[in-house]
């Protein structure tokens, strides 16, 4: 059956086509009670005839249903039209990273950041035993907000069996099926893994691994042949990712990386500089279209510059050279009048002793400034736990609106809940984790570690607040009961000087709870119902105990403790996907970057 603009279809307003595939048709629909845009996935008529078929993608369905996670587009419904099948899915807005990438080049940050975040999605299914089947760019939607939804979840088994029957025809999933899916074998999530490397092959070089003039002798490439490595096709490529995206498409999956988290974690290493570079505009800038991997004539990037390796080791070196040249040249005169200081004469941290390094003890940068905490041994939780902590910057205060809505306005992020009417100075609020991470990546910063919040405000002598041992209301903005929260309200960043930490940091206690880049174990059984009923009842789809959480710090102007002292050592966890007016965040900063 075929769906005309206009038509309702079992309480959905159907509003236009969003595309068609081997398995059926896509529609953009109105829900007619709550208004909400929602994609409406039917199966075709001719294969709704055929009960085995029906059967598989019910049971598809099923397992649909019980996954719930921030980076697959949610299953809302299934229904039973006139003999139809049909599934009422999440719409996402956005574009797909291979649309994306015919219109301009992907930086190799983003690809990384992107990739990364299918592999969260990713880790996530085949914990619950399910497996995509599908993976390409093409099922890989970009949001505005820089956030990747994967999509087609659950259709893909059925859908990739149906390609693999028709003979004759090009189609776009066998450049990105693994070797075992072509021939037939057993498919596990090695096989997902396998598409996530081809996918990253792609976005990094901009030509498939493998090619071939039909559907066969690209089933025999993928088989049999090896890919040409991605550095030789862009030798700007760093050679971890080279030997990262080769071992993901390995022929034999016992080669590959066994797991999406351990795919994930070797590409945290690749770039350690690349959570401080801005993301580009989600906002693609239409340019001549990129050459598709039939029409492009050889395995040469179209950003690559062809010349000989030789040629670019000489010049890399040359230049090199010149570099290290200059800097010894402004450095030494440094270094050696950093060795003849005297012991004890700059600030020492805990154990850390001086080092050759002077590093600035603030800086001012327009998305907030920053300061020190000198690296050393930090004496962590309730038992003073002694835990060694590299040097980082940190944001003096929380982040506040006035920046947030200069990142919104860069980015196109549609602003949190009222911050264009709250004041500027205000620590910006009701922003999930990954809205978080975002600001943090466009301001050249990341979120801090636990770790690294928690010596940031208790100093290296674990001190219990971060002005001392004495609980002092007047220093930091925290109820004293529950008639005193119900009257409180947020306080500028910069509020509460005299509560500043050993180092400078304002409001580490009180004010807003803050974000870490840190997992936390989901609350159990009741405390889990209670989160649930009481604290996030407002998300869709309802909270789960399965998804990420991630840990806030240090309490808020609403939230009154027994011990107000456990807010800096002790944890609460929080779905990343939830916003809340408590909740806001600082940044972190490698001291060299």
């Amino acid at each position: 059956m075929a769906f005309e603009i206009g038509d309702k279809v079992g309480g959905y307003e159907v509003i236009g086509v969003l595309g068609a595939g081997g398995m059926g048709k896509v529609y953009k629909v109105r829900n007619l009670i709550t208004d909400r845009f929602e994609a409406m996935k039917v199966l075709l008529p001719n294969l709704a005839d055929e009960s085995e078929l029906a059967d598989r993608f019910v049971r598809e369905i099923k397992v649909l249903a019980s996954l719930n996670h921030p980076r697959i587009a949610a299953l809302y419904n299934a229904l039973q039209v006139e003999n139809q099948l049909v599934m009422i899915m999440e719409f996402v807005e956005g574009i797909n990273l291979d649309d994306l990438s015919r219109l301009n080049p992907i930086p190799l940050r983003d690809c990384i950041h992107y990739i990364s975040q299918v592999l969260a999605g990713l880790g996530y299914a085949h914990g619950k035993g399910v497996i995509h089947r599908d993976i390409k760019p093409g099922n890989m939607m970009l949001t505005p907000q820089g956030f990747i939804k994967i999509m087609d979840f659950g259709l893909a088994k059925s859908a990739a069996d149906a390609k693999l029957t028709l003979t004759g025809e090009t189609m776009g999933s066998p450049y990105y099926m693994s070797p075992e899916q072509v021939m037939g074998t057993k498919v596990d999530a090695r096989s997902d893994l396998y598409s996530v490397g081809v996918s990253l092959y792609k976005l990094a070089t901009g030509v498939n691994p493998f090619r071939g003039s039909g559907v066969y002798e690209l089933m025999i490439a993928q088989t049999q042949q090896a890919p040409p490595p991605p550095i030789q096709v862009d030798p700007s490529i760093p050679p971890t990712l080279n030997e990262i995206i080769l071992r993901a498409l390995e022929k034999d999956p016992a080669r590959r990386f066994q797991t999406a988290e351990e795919f994930r974690g070797a590409l945290a290493g690749v770039l350690p500089a690349e959570a401080t570079l801005p993301m580009q505009s989600v906002t693609p800038t239409p340019v001549t279209p990129r050459l598709s991997p039939e029409e492009a004539p050889s395995l040469v990037h179209p950003r690559a510059p062809i010349i000989s390796r030789r040629s670019f080791y000489l010049a890399v070196g040359t230049i090199l050279g010149i570099v290290l040249v200059v800097v010894l040249a402004i450095e030494l005169p440094k270094i050696n009048a950093t060795h003849k200081r005297e012991p004890g004469t700059g600030r020492v941290e805990g154990r850390m002793k001086a080092t050759s390094k002077s590093l600035p003890l603030s800086l001012g940068l327009a998305s907030g400034d920053m300061v020190l905490v000198e690296g050393g041994t930090a004496l962590l939780g309730k038992d003073r736990h002694p835990v060694p902590v590299e040097s980082f910057y940190v944001d003096k205060t929380e982040v506040t609106n006035r920046a947030f809505l200069e990142f919104c306005r860069a980015t196109g992020l549609t602003p949190p809940k009222n911050t264009p009417l709250k004041p500027g100075d205000d620590p910006v609020v009701n922003v999930t984790f990954d809205e978080a991470q975002a600001f943090c990546r466009w301001a050249g910063k990341r979120l801090p570690t636990a770790d690294e919040w928690e010596k940031a405000a208790r100093g290296g002598d674990g001190r219990t607040y971060p002005w001392g041992e004495t609980l002092d209301p007047e220093r930091a903005n925290i109820p004293k009961d529950r008639a005193a929260a119900k009257v409180a309200a947020l306080a500028p960043a910069t509020a509460y000087p005299s509560g500043s930490s050993p180092y400078g940091a304002l409001n580490m206690l009180g004010n807003a709870w803050e974000w870490v880049n840190t997992r936390a174990e989901p609350p159990q059984g009741k405390e889990f119902e209670t989160y649930q009923r009481e604290e996030f009842p407002d998300l869709h789809p309802p909270l789960s105990p399965t998804e990420p959480y991630y840990q806030v710090r240090g309490g808020s102007y609403a939230f009154v403790a027994e011990d107000p002292s456990a807010l800096i050592w002790d944890w609460s966890p929080v779905p990343e996907r939830a916003s809340t007016r408590q909740i806001g965040f600082r940044c972190a900063k490698d001291v060299d970057r």
